[in-house]
């Protein structure tokens, strides 16, 4: 019977009251079962999953399994802040990159949609710009007659 510990992010005060009847609470919002049995810790993954869209934040679920990668399983429920992966047999945590950042980084252009006229967007290749006219001389736009509607 492996240790089981579940972390929670602003959830809901039920999910709280739910694992701390099964689990000791040894900080705010991080929980630990030292000897959690199996059917226990399957039973609270199937509530954690029924209440996923109720949870109002999310929690973090960890035990010790010599099949998964690093010898750790992981059940997050709710929207977690990062992503897990797996890399070579160990789990990476990542936080996905909004639409700024990477922007920033350059890998991705800025919507014209929300940005101001195409000719101040940065983004775009100069032959998208709007051309300037070409002055022949410095009085050439106002010997030009406004056109007529």
């Amino acid at each position: 019977m492996p240790m089981t510990v579940a972390v929670t992010r602003e959830v809901a005060p039920r999910v709280r009251g739910f694992l701390a009847s099964v689990m000791c609470e040894v900080a705010p919002g991080v929980y630990v079962g030292p000897r959690l049995n199996p059917l226990v810790r399957a039973r609270i993954v199937n509530v954690l999953g029924e209440w996923q869209m109720a949870l109002g934040g999310a929690v973090t679920l960890l035990w010790q399994d010599g099949s998964k990668p690093g010898g750790l399983a992981v059940r997050c429920f709710g929207e977690p802040v990062r992503e897990l992966c797996e890399l070579d047999g160990i789990f990476l945590s990542h936080t996905p990159l909004d639409g700024d950042e990477l922007v920033k980084l350059g890998l991705r252009k800025r919507s014209l949609k929300t940005e101001g006229k195409p000719e101040d967007h940065p983004f775009l290749p100069s032959r998208a710009r709007p051309e300037a006219p070409e002055l022949e001389s410095p009085g050439a736009v106002e010997d030009q007659e406004p056109p007529r509607t």
